[in-house]
């Protein structure tokens, strides 16, 4: 797989990673058949999607605990002077070449968001920040933006998943 062409398994192991995404799960109330489930043989065969496409309660439930904070989606905000293939081509350029142009607009809104918001800049290096930061200045220098200056062009939206019978809505 991709963890081990990159060398990542070396560095934290893949056992701590699962290790700590089923014990995150189990401490915030997912019981041991859910987790299971949710990193057993089904979901690593695709056996994830019932009949009409939709993916199982129990993936998304267990998924959503994973998501400190809760799950979210990151949009750009209206008139904010960029689009999503800004976000590829100038916050994770190489994300898209290994992951795909899809994977990398996900992604690349997380960036840019904390690129901009000062609680979790300081997670981000700072050569990094200060070169998205910039570049974002650069490519909105001379449109018709209504942002002010400094405010973050992605918006946080929560994510509320509910049941509906075994699948999720």
């Amino acid at each position: 797989g991709l963890l081990e062409r990159n060398n990542y398994q070396d560095k934290l192991g893949m056992q701590s990673i699962c290790k700590f995404a089923s014990t995150f799960s189990s401490n915030n109330q997912c019981s041991k058949e859910e987790i299971n489930h949710r990193y057993g043989l089904k979901a690593r065969y695709g056996d994830k999607y019932d009949a009409n496409g939709k993916i199982s309660w129990i993936d998304v439930k267990v998924a959503s605990k994973l998501a400190i904070g809760g799950p979210c989606k990151y949009e750009l905000k209206e008139d904010c002077g960029v689009d999503d293939n800004w976000v590829f081509q100038h916050v994770t350029p190489n994300v898209a070449k290994i992951y795909g142009k899809d994977v990398a607009i996900v992604l690349g809104k997380a960036v840019l968001w904390a690129a901009f918001d000062t609680d979790v800049t300081s997670e981000i290096p700072i050569r990094i920040c200060s070169c998205i930061r910039l570049q974002y200045q650069k490519s909105t220098a001379n449109k018709n933006t209504i942002l002010p200056t400094g405010e973050n062009p992605v918006k946080k939206c929560p994510i509320f998943a509910f049941q509906n019978g075994s699948t999720a809505r």
